[in-house]
């Protein structure tokens, strides 16, 4: 077997792993006035396809073509085999969501394709909800502890803390269920501010904060 159908019969066991089959919703393309191709008419079933939904793609880059209101970064991708049962602009129903396929992307394998890729974009996101009463307190002279509420529905909190030139960093993710996080091995008398989000595998809420709280002193 070559290097290429060893790809893609390893597409082909990725997507029947974790199968998801959809029947996606297309309108027609007819050529206008201009004789460009354009989409018209009602959305019409195709035949049901099996594809595997997946989080995050480095194969497929965030470009100008990319839909409105995107993140790449974020979003859910479809996997499909090479014959590329999903073309952009189709709508499907999957996870308890309606979804809008951004552009396909084809990986290929010296000039051949194995399997595509294209970002999945919710028809109508719902918002995450910002983490609410985040809060900061000193616990000695290296540590600070971080509180906040329960938020529900979301798959992690990620807190970030304010460097040099108030530029703010990632330094943890705190997985669902878990409201608070320790700050460890700081500077004593230094002060540090912090700000908190929630993800919830599609998208990101609103910060909360920025809170501060100040290092202890040596005792």
């Amino acid at each position: 077997m070559s290097a290429f159908d060893q790809l893609r019969a390893a597409t082909a066991r990725q997507i029947a792993e974790d199968p998801v089959v959809v029947i996606p919703m297309r309108r027609a393309l007819v050529l206008n006035d201009y004789d460009e191709w354009v989409a018209s008419g009602a959305f019409e079933a195709q035949p049901a396809c099996r594809i595997r939904i997946q989080d995050e793609s480095s194969s497929v880059p965030k470009t100008a073509d990319t839909p409105v209101g995107l993140d790449t970064a974020l979003s859910k991708f479809a996997i499909t085999g090479p014959s590329a049962p999903l073309l952009e602009g189709d709508e499907f129903a999957a996870l308890g969501e309606r979804w809008v396929v951004g552009p396909v992307n084809p990986v290929q394998y010296e000039g051949r394709v194995y399997k595509t890729e294209a970002p999945l974009q919710r028809v109508t996101p719902v918002p995450v909800t910002r983490p609410d009463a985040f809060a900061a307190e000193a616990i000695d002279h290296e540590s600070i502890h971080l509180s906040w509420a329960d938020v529900g529905a979301v798959n992690t909190y990620r807190v970030e803390r304010e460097g040099e030139g108030g530029v703010f960093a990632e330094i943890a993710t705190v997985a669902a269920g878990v409201f608070e996080y320790d700050d460890e091995g700081l500077d004593p008398e230094t002060e540090y501010t912090y700000r908190l989000r929630a993800f919830d595998c599609f998208a990101y809420s609103e910060y909360a904060g920025p809170v501060s709280a100040t290092t202890e002193v040596v005792p």
